[in-house]
């Protein structure tokens, strides 16, 4: 099966927030479509439990390639995922939001901040 969409979540010192997102967006995901991957691109060496977040909840945990930089992140993750489609999501301490490439605006917010 070929998959239709990659959900790429560059984080840095992120565990605390992933283990609140990463069960809400692997159900949200698969509403949309069974054929989809999650991503979280971590900084190049481990700095907190986001490899141990990851195995626990599923989903693909790859260190960054080029640099430690947010965008080393995106280049990472376009460079490794197998989707169809791309969807980028900023993980952070206040929750998550998330654009399309290409400017197609805001289609997701705070999947773990107030009124999640």
């Amino acid at each position: 099966m070929s998959l239709e969409l990659s959900i790429v979540l560059p984080a840095y010192k992120e565990a605390a927030a992933l283990s609140k997102l990463l069960p809400t967006l692997k159900s949200r995901a698969a509403e949309l479509t069974g054929a989809h991957e999650i991503l979280v691109v971590d900084a190049q060496q481990p700095l907190d439990e986001t490899p141990a977040i990851c195995l626990a909840h599923g989903v693909r945990h790859i260190h960054r390639r080029y640099g430690n930089l947010y965008g080393d992140a995106i280049r990472t993750g376009g460079a490794i995922d197998r989707g169809r489609d791309r969807l980028h999501i900023h993980v952070g301490h206040r929750g998550a939001s998330a654009r399309l490439p290409g400017g197609g605006g805001m289609i997701l917010r705070s999947l773990t901040g107030p009124g999640a």
